[in-house]
C-alpha cells in the first residue's frame, strides 16, 4: 500500500504542472509569522531541515517547481540533505515534461545526466527506509532495466 502511495505522490507531482499557473489560489500557504525570506535564510545559514521541508512544501504544492530548485541544490550539496537530493531529481524531470523515470530520453543529455546523478547520491545517502526502497525500485532499477 505504501508503494502505491509514493506512486500517487510521484505522478501526482510530475503530472500536476501546468505552465502559466500564475494567479491561482494557493494550494499551501506558510505557516502564520514564517516569510519565505526567514526560510531561505535558515536554509543558506543553518542548513535547517525544517525550513527546507516547509518551504519545499509551499513550491511543491502550489507547482513552483523552478523557485525551489536553488535551495534543493544548497541542501544537497552543501548540507548533504538526501530528501533535496531526491527533490532535485523530481524538480528536473518536471521542468523537462517528463512523467515518472521513462521519459528521461527527451531530456538534453546534461539534464538528464544531472537529475540521474542526483537519484544515485540519493539513493547512496538516504538512510535505509520505505521510501527509499521505493524509489530504488521505481526509479533506478527500472532505468538500469531499461538500458541493458
Amino acid at each position: 500500500m505504501r508503494k502505491l502511495s509514493l506512486i500517487y505522490i510521484l505522478l501526482i507531482l510530475l503530472i500536476g504542472i501546468c505552465k502559466g499557473q500564475e494567479g491561482q489560489d494557493l494550494k499551501y500557504s506558510l505557516p502564520e509569522n514564517i516569510t519565505k525570506d526567514s526560510l531561505v535564510s535558515d536554509i543558506l545559514e543553518n542548513g535547517s531541515v525544517q525550513a527546507y521541508n516547509d518551504l519545499s512544501s509551499f513550491f511543491f504544492s502550489n507547482a513552483y517547481f523552478e523557485e525551489i530548485l536553488p535551495y534543493s541544490l544548497m541542501m544537497a550539496n552543501k548540507w548533504k540533505y538526501p530528501d533535496a537530493m531526491l527533490d532535485v531529481y523530481v524538480i528536473l524531470l518536471a521542468l523537462n515534461d517528463c512523467l515518472f523515470y521513462r521519459n528521461v530520453n527527451v531530456m538534453d543529455a546534461m539534464s538528464r545526466n544531472m537529475a540521474l546523478e542526483y537519484l544515485i547520491r540519493y539513493n547512496s545517502t538516504a538512510k535505509s527506509s520505505n521510501k527509499k526502497a521505493d524509489i530504488y525500485k521505481f526509479h533506478v532499477q527500472k532505468l538500469i532495466d531499461d538500458n541493458k
